[in-house]
């Protein structure tokens, strides 16, 4: 125990009024513009100085955009919190130490260090969450070596602010289980997130600072009655709820979601506010139960192969209810918000994927076999037939043709194009010959006995196919171990950028040999690139496809493009109508239940606020 000279009851009762100080602090930056700061201890290692090996720490920074860890030894958080003592800008939690006595066998157990590592970890997250301003604390800017921050890592000034007030919800699907095995209450909360990044990127869900609902008991009919502000930055921002039922004992449910795409449904131009029911919508596969609140009471997970994914997935298909809302937007500056669509904020790089040599290994022999096989090796061994007169008809066509566009060198391209479309229309009869019903299909039946031998001999092939592409696949999965850290690195940076080439040149490849819906529109696009290059010079053509290649690039062309996106948007834009009255099919069978044996008793259940 740590000594001192006043009683340990009150030493508890100041520890605790002290780490109540930090949680409040820790949501100060809502109330002002400032920056969300979080710190973890994730590991241990070990550093070498000046020919000494000691140990270190890694420490886990956030400031709610970009993660970075940096090693420190237990001397360096001594030092870092006299310096503090001393600074008196912030208020000093207790500092976990590592003397222990009579105690020392505990020094050599992997359980204690388990421990120190995480009181360590709240020390200095209580800590930094004090900080809204990295930057005016120099000591603690120091010590945690942040990186030079981006242009879209700056802060940032919000055009307007949404007020949001979760009134109710009703008929939602109950998550608790009593005595008999049936699900009859939910204790109801709502976590609030504002989504200011785009659907595809979900690694950027941990950045966004949720809320947080009070838990209403034991109801189907959650009556909560909060307000909830947040600052808005991007152009067309999404309001998502989670709708979850909480469990002192095992994880938390999920009762559901609810997604509010502003933009639509009310935005900020708009000065009326929206009243009124919507639906909460089941998870899908692809969605996950947030595993972390940043800035709430307590954690919530929802575990795997818990009894909730069970329930989840029974009701997935089924209503899960509606919730209460009111919106409206307030403070709401026209101009910025306009120059968010002409300006908008540049996405942070998507994290590299895991390294799986075969996601590299096929998608390049996929380019292999569409730029070689499929494209130069029969231009070439065309040419070769020619040249060395192997096809005595096609080198004879050859010298008239040659003599003729040597006189015609400005036609070369309209040529070119019309051997494209002349290609995709042989290309197009092939497939046509194909769908064809062959011969084989006309034919009579075959004797019961050869059939069956012909479809287990197909069976056969096709499970030795199988076989074969496992074992490929095995063999080549074990190549990617011995490759180095650069290398492998190296590969997982171009991993995106080699599928995306893939992706495109099999689109492609499709469009021109007649496999893809868009054919037609090819073929039609390469005939009106023909009329127009034998009505305008080639080299004006180039020049104006060049020209239009450098403003697509441009930022000009972000900014006409937001800028019409924006009043095209004004234009068309039409009042939605909220829905005041919830429909009945919105509830869930386990609302409609409890309202049955409601209506059959005497006594109003608990499960009813």
């Amino acid at each position: 125990f740590w000594l001192k000279s006043q009683p340990f009851w009150v030493n508890i009762e100041r520890m605790e009024s002290k780490r109540n100080f930090f949680r409040d602090q820790s949501v100060a930056y809502h109330e002002a513009v400032g920056e969300c700061f979080s710190a973890s201890v994730v590991g241990s290692a070990e550093r070498e100085d000046g020919g000494r090996v000691e140990s270190c720490y890694n420490v886990k920074f956030s400031d709610g955009l970009r993660d970075w860890f940096v090693l420190k030894s237990y001397a360096e958080f001594l030092a870092l919190h006299e310096k503090l003592k001393q600074d008196g800008k912030l208020v000093t939690p207790r500092l976990p130490t590592l003397s222990i006595l009579g105690d020392s066998h505990k020094l050599r157990s992997g359980r204690f260090f388990q421990g120190f590592r995480k009181e360590l970890g709240i020390y200095m997250n209580d800590l930094i969450r004090q900080v809204t301003d990295l930057e005016a604390h120099p000591v603690l800017q120091e010590f945690a070596e942040r990186p030079e921050r981006t242009a879209w890592l700056k802060k940032r000034h919000p055009y307007g602010y949404l007020q949001v007030h979760v009134r109710e919800a009703r008929g939602i699907v109950a998550g608790d289980t009593g005595i008999t095995d049936q699900q009859s209450t939910s204790d109801a909360y709502c976590v609030l997130r504002l989504d200011e990044w785009p659907k595809g990127r979900e690694d950027l869900k941990s950045k966004m600072v949720p809320r947080k609902t009070t838990v209403c008991p034991k109801t189907l009919e959650p009556k909560w009655n909060q307000n909830f502000v947040f600052q808005a930055h991007v152009s067309q921002p999404r309001l998502h709820i989670d709708l979850l039922d909480e469990d002192r004992l095992s994880a938390d449910d999920a009762l559901g979601q609810v997604d509010v795409d502003l933009f639509s449904v009310l935005p900020p131009w708009q000065k009326e506010s929206f009243n009124g029911w919507l639906p909460i919508e089941a998870w899908t596969e692809g969605d996950e139960v947030p595993r972390d609140q940043a800035h709430g009471p307590r954690s919530f997970d929802r575990g795997e192969g818990s009894c909730a994914d069970a329930r989840l997935e029974r009701k997935r298909d089924e209503p899960m209810g509606a919730i209460h809302l009111e919106l409206k937007w307030t403070h709401v500056n026209n101009a910025a918000y306009l120059g968010t669509f002409i300006a908008p904020d540049t996405l942070p790089p998507a994290p590299l994927p895991e390294f799986d040599f075969e996601r590299v290994y096929f998608p390049l022999m996929k380019i292999i076999e569409l730029v070689w096989a499929d494209f130069l090796a029969p231009c070439i061994f065309w040419l070769l037939d020619i040249l060395l007169w192997r096809n005595m008809r096609n080198s004879l066509l050859a010298l008239p043709i040659w003599a003729v566009l040597c006189h015609n060198m400005e036609s070369w391209p309209a040529l070119t194009c019309v051997g494209v479309a002349v290609f995709m229309l042989s290309q197009r009869r092939t497939r046509q010959v194909e769908k064809r019903p062959s011969l084989q299909d006309t034919e009579p039946p075959i004797v019961r006995g050869k059939s069956s031998k012909k479809v287990v001999l197909n069976e056969n092939v096709e499970q030795q196919q199988q076989e074969e592409e496992e074992q490929h696949s095995a063999v080549i999965g074990g190549v990617g171990y011995f490759f180095s850290t650069g290398s492998r690195n190296l590969l997982r940076s171009l991993q995106p950028s080699i599928n995306s080439i893939a992706d495109g040149l099999k689109q492609v490849h499709d469009m021109h040999t007649w496999r893809h819906a868009c054919s037609p529109c090819v073929l039609a696009l390469w005939l009106g690139l023909v009329v127009l290059l034998l009505l305008v010079r080639f080299s004006t053509v180039l020049q104006f496809v060049g020209l239009a290649a450098l403003v697509a690039m441009s930022p000009l062309h972000v900014a006409v493009r937001g800028v019409f996106q924006y009043y095209t948007a004004r234009c068309r834009h039409r009042a939605c109508h909220p829905v005041r009255e919830p429909p009945k099919g919105w509830f869930s069978k386990d609302y409609m239940a409890a309202r049955e044996v409601a209506r059959s008793v005497s006594r109003v259940p608990t499960c009813f606020g």
